[in-house]
């Protein structure tokens, strides 16, 4: 629970506008801002044509909602912020403004007449009282002659936002696609004659070739210019100056010290990068909202176990991830290679990142870092990455990494989806299932958890080639382990060895050996699980991460080839006491998913009659059978038998020695 004077404090500070990006509602309510204007005086001075790419829920409608402002009444409501004295211009404009996300696209039929609907609302709204007399007009080329009459004296100012929404929602549906391209190639190859504009400014996430937006050079991408990296998204020293007083009543509310929240904000929302240089760095502002805003809620304050998440806030959003989606579901794409993605860096030429594409030609590479999903993290090949006295030249390619930890799990999910060609709804449950026992330190249900995740993956997933499998299992333990709370590597080396695989907590660190059987015998699973302790014991895996100050666990999981799931497993903890080495062990035997292990059903109580009637007769055959010959009777005790082995399972056991 908060103390008095936290809960006095947030009664009379700015609260955190939550979905609000309105610029007038923001003041008007007396939101809690952080102040993004310094840099709009110099991007209406130096351009006047410009197009800005970032993903979805950075903050570009809120920047077209300031532009709007400023240019059709000045920075009078401003007051408090950088641009109040730094505005450049002294008279208005009329701002036409315009956002694909609210236009329906079912079809290109009702796409047109929907855009040309919301474009005479938008010059009703610029001052245009007249345009109301064509809000019957359906085509786009009718209506653009009657709305350059209406601006001919006129020097209006357009804001496009969300540009490319109806086209990557529909990456899936070509023929759609290119019916929905047809129609604003049309709009933009107008837009980009509007010789009296003041300014144009449109946002969106892709550039797609087709459409006429980009050709020519009036636009200037300002995409990744070093000068306006840090316009969307929150740095650090924002939140530090705008969340000044949640900061410490967060730390205090999780139990943790300021610095150890910094740790997961950063882990968990830092990371997107947008300039050419590799070098500013932001947070997600809708998640950085989410993040801190229940201190805001009296209710939650008052609750003496209310305790702040680091929820995939950003991920969850609208639209976040809409894009990706789009993506996968218009092909079948490789599963080896989205395994892959997820567990190594790529590396992206500056002009994947920069140039117009053909929508039959976008790649995964371009969607994921496009949308957010990887982020720029070093520059890959230039003299200056090789060598810092060297001066640096243009970079020409990126190495790019998932862009934290909530993307990361959020990004487990879509893609575990895919590979099992099934809902993301379906997926999340078992996810949640599968993180929050490696929380909770219970290992037979993490390795449980496991396999219905692997029993659900389709078979492609799994290469034939031998030395591929290993690699397979690794990554997607990699990806359905890792969370906001769970850190997980792969292959992570000391000075003995590699260890297959690394997940961290907040208080353990899990130390994974994965070993492969072909047969699941219990003395094949015992002999492996042995021959596993040996080899981590000699390698002293995870050794050189002791300076973490956190319990080292070594697990030890046995994998199946024939049912592609873990059957075995074994944790060993050392620990040194008073009285010598002290190692703990924990062992069990995993029953495999198959149909072979499925329970008989549970017979009705009226079938019970008719089933006891056949059970008679049953026995009465098997007993003629019995008299012909005792083979047969021997073969079907010994399958029973088997049957009653493979369904025994060691619970777990616990011993202590010393070494």
């Amino acid at each position: 629970m908060m103390n008095a004077n936290a809960d006095t404090n947030a009664l009379t500070r700015k609260l955190i506008p939550l979905g609000v990006s309105s610029w007038n509602k923001l003041v008007r309510e007396n939101k809690l801002i952080v102040d993004k204007t310094a840099k709009l005086g110099k991007l209406v001075t130096l351009f006047d044509f410009v197009f800005f790419s970032r993903p979805r829920r950075m903050g570009k409608t809120t920047l077209c909602s300031m532009l709007k402002e400023l240019f059709a009444h000045g920075p009078q409501n401003f007051a408090g912020t950088a641009i109040f004295e730094l505005w450049p211009e002294t008279k208005t404009y009329p701002v036409i403004s315009l956002s694909f996300l609210s236009i329906a696209c079912s079809e290109a039929t009702t796409f047109e007449a929907e855009l040309c609907k919301e474009l005479v609302s938008a010059y009703k709204r610029a001052g245009f009282s007249s345009a109301n007399n064509y809000k019957g007009i359906v085509s786009f080329n009718e209506l653009k002659r009657e709305l350059d009459d209406l601006t001919a004296n006129q020097t209006p100012v357009f804001l496009i936002d969300e540009w490319d929404y109806p086209l990557s929602l529909h990456l899936n549906d070509p023929q759609l696609f290119a019916a929905l391209q047809s129609v604003l190639s049309e709009f933009y190859n107008w837009l980009r004659q509007q010789d009296n504009a003041r300014f144009i400014l449109v946002t969106g996430i892709m550039r797609y070739r087709e459409v006429s937006l980009f050709t020519g050079q009036n636009i200037q991408n300002l995409s990744m210019n070093l000068g306006f990296a840090d316009l969307l998204g929150y740095t650090k020293e924002e939140i530090e100056q705008s969340f000044a007083e949640y900061i410490p009543q967060a730390a205090n509310n999780l139990g943790i010290s300021i610095d150890e929240l910094w740790q997961a904000l950063k882990h968990t929302y830092d990371g997107f990068c947008f300039d050419e240089n590799a070098s500013v760095k932001v947070y997600s502002p809708y998640a950085i909202n989410k993040f801190f805003a229940p201190l805001d809620d009296p209710d939650f304050r008052k609750q003496a176990n209310a305790k702040l998440k680091f929820n995939p806030y950003w991920m969850e959003s609208s639209n976040a991830s809409a894009a990706l989606h789009s993506f996968l579901h218009a092909r079948k794409y490789d599963v080896t290679e989205l395994v892959n993605k997820y567990s190594q860096p790529i590396f992206v030429d500056k002009g994947t990142l920069t140039s117009p594409v053909r929508a039959n030609e976008v790649t995964l590479d371009q969607i994921m870092v496009q949308s957010g999903m990887l982020s720029i993290r070093e520059i890959a090949d230039t003299p200056a990455a090789q060598s810092t006295a060297t001066i640096s030249t243009s970079p020409t390619k990126y190495k790019c990494e998932i862009t934290n930890a909530e993307v990361a799990s959020e990004l487990s999910a879509i893609f575990t989806a895919h590979m099992a060609n099934k809902d993301e709804t379906a997926i999340y449950p078992m996810l949640q299932e599968t993180q929050q026992a490696i929380l909770s330190g219970d290992i037979e249900l993490v390795c449980k958890s496991l396999n219905q995740l692997l029993n659900d993956s389709l078979y492609d997933v799994f290469d034939d080639k031998d030395a591929m499998q290993e690699k397979i299992y690794r990554t997607l333990f990699k990806m359905w382990l890792r969370s906001a709370s769970v850190s997980t590597k792969d292959e992570v080396a000391n000075s003995h060895g590699r260890c297959d695989l690394v997940a961290i907590t907040k208080d353990t660190i899990y130390a994974f050996e994965l070993k492969r059987v072909r047969y699941n015998t219990e003395m094949t699973k015992t002999k492996t699980l042995n021959a596993a302790e040996r080899q981590m014991v000699k390698n002293d895996y995870c050794n050189n991460l002791l300076k973490e100050r956190k319990l080292v666990v070594w697990v030890v999981v046995v994998i199946c080839d024939k049912y592609r799931q873990i059957v075995a497993w074994r944790t060993i903890t050392k620990t040194k006491l008073s009285t010598g080495v002290h190692t703990e062990r924990h062992e069990g035997m995993i029953e495999p998913i198959a149909v072979e292990n499925q329970e008989p059903p549970t017979p009705k109580t009226s079938d019970q009659t008719a089933r006891k009637t056949k059970t008679v007769r049953r026995k009465t055959a098997d007993k003629t059978a019995s008299n012909k010959g005792s083979n047969s009777a021997g073969g079907r005790k010994s399958t029973t038998a088997k049957a009653s082995h493979s369904k025994t399972s060691r619970k777990g056991s616990s011993k202590g020695d010393k070494a």
